[in-house]
């Protein structure tokens, strides 16, 4: 299916992104994916470690976690994350984010919730949610844990949303984020003694290091970053709604008209 290239439209207007060294507010099927992720994939499942680039991550802040927790078997990408709309949408969406990023905030609270309203929840989008850490904010390693531990509970939307809108809370609480994280947990409406034990026993960490693990040599130079149907290339950055809705208006409409011509079947045939 070929798109409209507006790539370097969307490069020329993009806000910020959460680097290295920065701390403001920058992808699962298969077919879902760029080729160039999809590569990179395939060089990290075959061996996790020796594929990983330092692109965009602070190495020396989170190697520990890393070495404890990355696995050394082969990981399937589809596995990790959390995935909000229709399997079977036509348009499909890879997010990696750092709950302690400013710009995933920012992304997170003021467009996130209108793209779920008019893309995700009328079927157009499938969504995948990949927490990883940047190793730049204080605490992000239990934030991370947090957000998979209660997103396994049912409650990814809710916790993820909570963790954003408290972010400067946890991670301005010193050597001990729990008791702030644990407020999180109940506000979300999540198990807070389940979600305490999960943590405590580093159950989805392996996750976590994972989906760093998989940013690191997906291309990606900052968070949030996005792999969206049709592009080459990640998208980078808190990208403002109106830009955002361009990139998936224009990729519908390309798909509508290869569906109208018989060249690919609906989405879900």
């Amino acid at each position: 299916m070929k798109h409209r290239p507006i790539w370097p439209f969307v490069f020329a207007l993009l806000a910020g992104a959460c680097s290295g060294g920065e701390d403001g507010g920058a992808s699962t099927g298969a077919d879902g994916l760029s080729a160039e992720l999809m590569n990179s994939a395939e060089q990290l499942a075959q061996d996790p470690r020796s594929q990983m680039s330092t692109a965009g991550i602070d190495q020396n802040a989170i190697g520990a976690f890393l070495d404890e927790f990355l696995p050394n078997e082969q990981v399937d990408l589809d596995t990790l994350g959390f995935d909000l709309g229709d399997p079977e949408a036509p348009i499909q969406i890879l997010e990696f984010s750092d709950f302690g990023c400013g710009y995933c905030r920012q992304f997170h609270l003021e467009t996130f919730p209108t793209l779920i309203e008019e893309y995700v929840d009328a079927g157009k989008v499938k969504w995948k949610y990949v927490p990883m850490l940047l190793g730049i904010f204080p605490n992000a390693v239990e934030a991370a844990q947090v957000g998979e531990c209660v997103g396994k509970q049912g409650l990814f939307l809710e916790v993820s949303d909570a963790l954003f809108q408290r972010q400067s809370d946890w991670k301005g609480a010193g050597g001990d984020p729990m008791p702030v994280l644990m407020e999180i947990v109940e506000e979300a409406g999540g198990d807070r003694a389940a979600a305490e034990a999960c943590v405590a026993e580093n159950r989805h960490a392996s996750r976590v290091a994972s989906g760093t693990a998989f940013f690191a040599n997906s291309g990606g130079r900052g968070t949030p970053t996005f792999f969206v149907t049709g592009f080459q290339q990640p998208i980078p950055g808190a990208v403002p709604l109106d830009l955002f809705r361009t990139v998936l208006d224009t990729v519908w409409a390309s798909y509508s008209r290869a569906v109208e011509a018989g060249t690919i079947p609906p989405a879900g045939n």
